[in-house]
């Protein structure tokens, strides 16, 4: 880096000035260089390697890093000691003055106070990048394939599954906006038992019409007996029992193939079914065509449900495609078997009588697979990482031969990883915990059976590549209780539901917002209770609509400057912006925080928490209702200074750009106008007198006014005294994103993050 390289933040003509956190990496980056040159260190490091934070106190600074504790023991020196030094090197490369004043704190950190040219460049940069403010190339060269959902194919799509898929819809776009190379996957577990038990289930119905057509019109009255006449006869104890099981029927009952089925007395007349079952040469119940047509209609519908909160995936992966059921060049072969064959071949599994699913001690060098016997797979070895070790050997191969449902699971992470990705990620529930390990020591034993086959790649199967976030229980909440959510039951809510009862007269989208950003409100392993009086809900009480509602406030801000003749001039805000009219502590706070918007995507990328993007943008909402609230009287947006309305201007629509990008990156509208902003006066900057949502807004913000510079990750004081999980603080702030029903809604510190 040359020592003019912030110079762009003096010079107007610039392309594209540097944002605050980008001119500062690079001046530290050229101190270090210095400080090798001075013998005060032994190497420099790059700009992107430079660690800052922003200050939970302003009082600590715009920017603080902990770089010095980074470089301390490669220097042998004392961390504060070279905090002092450094900062000597730091002012010999910053000779345009874009860090007003360096103080060294505790230990060793430096806090870091921005000259007015510095920050308010940032809001020129905002405005030159728009659209794509908030991308970056820090995850560039890693292809990452994110699994997500992969819910049976057995029923519709419950309020759970839609926090998985909001979590990971949300990731992959976060991460690609980080550079990072995303594929987005759902895994169609469309093959053993639970095929063959909704395939029965239809069936059942296919035979009996007249009970399926009472059903059905008690259920489209949405009366609250949906099987008035019972189930059809000989229907399974285990089968799937929801009205959608008979609805399924009717949709097949028109097809001749599936129709004559109806005409069979029992689902496990073998002979019966394969004299009508044509294309079934298998004889598998699983793959009889109407559980693979019911399937078909399941996936069908949870695309559906999926598209309609924004959700689509790049491939719909099929488990029958693994097993070789689906035929054609590429996948007329068994790969899961085979995988199993590979692995005993490797030592890594190995055949043995199984009794009662637990695996004996294995034969010294069996390989051959003889009858009655299984093959387990050996996630007992030793030489498995601890941490990934099994605690018992477990079945892939059946005695009859059928693979497991692991032996699948095996096989389809051995391919995922054989396409060339870099990283796996598995959005998994909960209730998946003690899965995740398993399947880390499978990639290690997938690995070493690939070095035995001589793959040159091989070092690419191992657990760390793989990442599995967790995610915890949505307790849906209808007049107090919770809701029951098992599809067999046929009592629970679907997805679909949700959406479309929450969704307001008049904005069609208002249904798919709720839902995704209060998904997003909460961290992935912490539990949310949705409340769909809160998400349908046109108040600030919904904390989707606040931060719309801050989008849509800074949006008729611009659009009353225009009424009235004094719009932003756009070419000058980002060619020759004069903002030295901007001085007030809030309006560089404001600066700074919507400068830190790339970093807060990079970093939400980094740590796999798209939440974090959600909890920025509530406070950044929440620091401009502040803001605007408090300067309503002496400082407002419009007036009759020319130069000091468009200064502030650019501010507001560098803040107005910063929402709108962080709200189409969380999949989630970003209105331009609100009803309650509606109707023209000269009462207020944004068109409209204070309405009960200006009032409560401002209220809101003022109750934050002291804390809202505290939005972005903690100190690195904070960072490094957080050495477990989360702090009290953090856990506080997680129970209070999501605020109760009647009450203000809590503003959450990014520092929670």
């Amino acid at each position: 880096m040359s020592d003019n390289s912030t110079a762009c933040i003096m010079n107007p003509s610039a392309t594209v000035p540097a944002g605050p956190v980008d001119t500062v990496r690079a001046i530290f980056a050229r101190a270090t260089q210095i400080a090798v040159e001075q013998g005060v260190l032994t190497t420099s490091v790059a700009a992107r390697e430079v660690p800052l934070e922003r200050p939970k106190d302003a009082k600590h600074g715009d920017l603080a890093t902990n770089l010095c504790f980074v470089l301390a023991k490669a220097a042998k020196a004392n961390p504060r000691a070279l905090a002092e030094r450094l900062c000597a090197c730091v002012r010999q490369a910053d000779p345009d003055g874009a860090i007003a004043k360096l103080e060294v704190a505790g230990p060793g950190f430096v806090n870091l106070f921005l000259a007015p040219h510095c920050w308010q460049a940032g809001l020129v940069n905002i405005l030159q990048h728009a659209d794509t403010f908030g991308q970056s190339r820090s995850g560039a060269g890693q292809r990452v394939l994110i699994e997500f959902v992969s819910a049976n194919p057995t029923g519709p799509l419950h309020v759970g599954h839609g926090r998985g898929a909001v979590l990971g819809d949300t990731l992959a776009a976060v991460m690609r906006a980080a550079g990072f190379a995303v594929s987005t996957e759902y895994y169609i577990n469309n093959v053993g038992n639970q095929i063959n038990k909704l395939g029965e289930s239809v069936w059942h119905w296919l035979r009996a019409a007249d009970r399926r057509a009472a059903a059905l019109a008690v259920w489209a009255a949405d009366q609250p007996v949906a099987f008035p006449d019972g189930f059809p006869n000989g229907f399974p104890d285990d089968g799937y029992r929801g009205a959608y099981i008979a609805a399924t029927a009717q949709q097949l009952a028109d097809d001749p193939a599936i129709a004559r089925c109806a005409a069979l007395t029992s689902w496990t007349d073998t002979a019966g079914w394969a004299a009508l079952d044509r294309h079934n040469p298998t004889g598998r119940a699983d793959n009889r065509a109407v559980s693979v047509r019911a399937w078909q209609l399941m996936i069908a519908r949870i695309a559906a449900d999926l598209s309609q909160i924004g959700i689509r995936f790049d491939k719909w992966q099929s488990e029958r495609t693994l097993h070789g059921l689906d035929g054609g060049l590429d996948d007329s072969h068994d790969r899961v078997s085979l995988c199993a064959q590979r692995l005993v071949q490797a030592g890594w599994a190995y055949p043995q009588p199984a009794t009662d699913g637990d695996a004996p001690a294995p034969a010294a060098g069996s390989s051959e697979v003889g009858p009655s016997q299984a093959v387990f797979f050996a996630g007992t070895r030793e030489d498995i990482p601890k941490a990934f070790r099994d605690s018992k050997d477990r079945v892939i191969v059946r005695s009859d031969g059928r693979p497991t449902y692991f032996a699948a699971d095996i096989a389809y992470h051995d391919d995922k990883l054989s396409r060339g990705f870099t990283h796996l990620i598995n959005v998994l529930g909960a209730d998946h915990h003690g899965y995740v390990p398993r399947l880390k020591g499978v990639l290690h034993a997938l690995g070493d059976m690939r070095r035995c086959e001589g793959d040159p790649n091989a070092q690419a199967w191992s657990g760390e590549r793989l990442e599995v976030p967790l995610v915890q229980m949505v307790a849906l909440l209808r007049d107090g209780k919770p809701v029951p959510m098992g599809k067999r039951s046929g009592e629970f809510v679907t997805l679909a539901d949700v959406v479309e009862e929450v969704t307001t007269v008049g904005n069609p989208h208002s249904g798919a917002d709720a839902v995704r950003f209060t998904f997003l409100s909460r961290k992935a392993d912490a539990q949310i209770d949705f409340d769909l009086e809160v998400a349908r809900r046109a108040s600030l009480d919904n904390p989707v609509y606040y931060v719309q509602y801050g989008h849509a406030r800074l949006a008729s801000v611009l659009a009353r400057a225009r009424e009235l003749g004094k719009g932003l001039d756009a070419q000058k805000a980002v060619h020759s912006a004069d903002l030295t009219a901007l001085t007030l502590d809030a309006e560089r706070e404001l600066a700074i925080f919507a400068a830190d918007y790339p970093e807060v995507v990079a970093r939400a990328a980094r740590s796999r928490e798209p939440h974090q993007v959600a909890y920025y943008l509530r406070d950044l909402c929440a620091a401009f209702h502040a803001y605007y609230s408090q300067n309503k009287a002496t400082a407002r947006v419009i007036s009759d200074d020319v130069a000091c309305t468009q200064a502030r201007l650019t501010l507001v629509a560098a803040l107005a750009q910063v929402v709108r990008n962080g709200l189409i990156l969380l999949g989630i509208t970003a209105p331009e106008r609100m009803a309650n902003l509606a109707g023209p006066s000269e009462a207020d900057d944004d068109g409209a007198a204070d309405t009960t949502a200006d009032t409560a807004a401002d209220t809101t913000a003022d109750t934050a006014a002291d804390t809202t510079a505290d939005t972005a990750a903690d100190t690195t004081a904070d960072t490094a005294a957080d050495t477990a999980a989360d702090t009290a603080a953090d856990t506080a702030a997680d129970t209070a994103v999501v605020p109760a029903a009647n009450s203000r809604p809590p503003i959450a510190a990014v520092a929670a993050c």
